[in-house]
């Protein structure tokens, strides 16, 4: 999922306007601009982990939970899940379809990206983290094999 994330993050920083929009009413929060998350929220638990790497990318949020919303057009990014996905496809044309499995609920989950919306030249956020791996004293000891140290 990490390269369709990444991708995500790219379309958001050039983008105007919304850049991700959920589909359906499992995903459907009405106060998405607002910003005001809680039990009157119920779509947005259900999004989870993704809110917090869109959040983490600025990106522009919305939902939708009828076909007609999207038929004047829709943002460079639409997420649903699997089941929801062939009632939309017909109007989301000139977009390519990736299916990732879902982290925290476990469903699959298909991401519908734009191949003409406009990409930042580099992923902003991810680029700058830098983690440095050392090995752990435990992992280096040396173990017998009753998982003693001799």
């Amino acid at each position: 999922m990490k390269p369709t994330l990444h991708e995500i993050e790219r379309i958001s920083t050039a983008n105007d306007g919304v850049d991700v929009l959920f589909y359906g009413s499992e995903f459907y929060a009405p106060n998405d601009t607002a910003k005001s998350y809680g039990p009157a929220s119920p779509g947005w638990f259900a999004r989870l982990p993704l809110p917090w790497y869109f959040d983490q990318y600025g990106a522009n949020v919305s939902s939708a939970k009828a076909v007609s919303e999207l038929e004047d057009g829709a943002p460079p990014v639409v997420v649903a899940l699997e089941r929801d996905a062939p009632e939309i496809e017909r109007n989301l044309d000139g977009y390519s379809r990736v299916t990732h499995q879902g982290y925290l609920w476990g469903r699959p989950l298909v991401f519908f990206v734009s191949e003409d919306a406009p990409r930042a030249s580099t992923t902003l956020v991810n680029e700058s983290v830098q983690v440095e791996h050392r090995p752990s004293p435990v992992a280096s000891a040396s173990v017998d094999g009753q998982g003693r140290r001799p």
